[in-house]
């Protein structure tokens, strides 16, 4: 189960180990924690979203949040990388 976190959760979220770069920011989750979904602040791929499996394991879903919830609501299995 996908659940997109709250305004506050974001920022409990920023304040953990989560990734070793800090400019990914994380805004939902997958199953409590099993991975999360994030976006990069700054840089040419901002607007990028990434899955994070751990800490070491990051991958790049979209090149967009419009292709994240396109994919989200018509084929969610591409949120989840091989």
């Amino acid at each position: 189960m996908l659940a997109f976190l709250d305004v506050r959760s974001i920022a409990r979220e920023r304040s953990q180990d989560w990734s070793k770069d800090r400019s990914y920011i994380h805004f939902a989750d997958f199953l409590i924690y099993s991975h999360a979904y994030s976006f990069k602040v700054g840089g040419d791929k901002a607007a990028s979203v990434y899955c994070h499996w751990d800490k070491d394991y990051i991958v790049k879903i979209s090149d967009s949040f419009e292709t994240f919830f396109e994919y989200y609501l018509t084929d969610i299995k591409k949120l989840f990388p091989d």
